[in-house]
């Protein structure tokens, strides 16, 4: 999708201990050294296949050191488990930056972020770009749709262009998002090598939060 917050998932006989479906904190290591602290859901497999577990919220520079990595451990609430070997891991992780930022590329993304020594946008507190109070008068979209824009970023940080990545495109909803966010500054904008600021994507998800209150009542 082209974004800087990534999921990882893991199949190995090792999770059959912690099939959990809740989301459990946990520390991501890779070679021994703290990478992250994430979320891990461990998920049962059909067939005879081992579990999976899907580590959430990953960053660029955890995905990079994964792919450079040899091996991986998980430890938390749901247990220690590792090292887990990881002998494809840079030949996946490659192919991976190179259709992203093909990707990126298409939507507007200056290549030179790409290359050696170059970086990419970063974003202050992408979930909240747009205020839930703001959010809750948005026209959202009914049924099952996956809500995700792509965010142009110019030189100095700021939302040049917006467009939305699934079927929404021209609808009340997409222009009240891209309305929300053109023209404001959202965070640091991408470099190339020489560290001059270049255009830069990101994803983003407009999400509504909704909570429930419960009057309970104690006999």
């Amino acid at each position: 999708m082209g974004t800087d917050s990534y999921s990882l998932s893991i199949m190995a006989d090792k999770f059959k201990r912690a099939q959990l479906r809740v989301p459990q904190e946990a520390v991501l290591k890779v070679d021994g050294r703290t990478a992250a602290s994430t979320y891990v859901v461990v998920f049962p497999s059909e067939n005879s296949a081992p579990p999976s577990a899907n580590l959430a919220g990953l960053s660029n520079e955890v995905v990079d050191a994964i792919g450079a990595g040899r091996e991986l451990s998980i430890a938390g609430d749901l247990g220690k488990f590792g090292p887990l070997p990881l002998p494809q891991a840079k030949e996946a992780i490659t192919a991976f930056r190179r259709c992203e930022a093909e990707q990126l590329t298409e939507w507007g993304a200056d290549p030179a972020q790409f290359t050696p020594g170059g970086r990419r946008p970063r974003v202050d507190q992408r979930r909240d770009l747009i205020p839930q109070a703001e959010l809750r008068r948005f026209p959202f979209p009914k049924g099952p749709v996956q809500l995700a824009h792509y965010l142009v970023i110019d030189a100095d940080g700021v939302v040049e262009r917006c467009s939305s990545v699934s079927g929404l495109e021209n609808s009340d909803f997409e222009r009240a998002v891209c309305n929300a966010v053109k023209g404001r500054k959202i965070g640091e904008p991408a470099r190339d090598a020489t560290g001059k600021a270049v255009r830069g994507v990101v994803t983003f998800y407009p999400a509504l939060v909704r909570t429930m209150i419960v009057r309970t009542q104690v006999l």
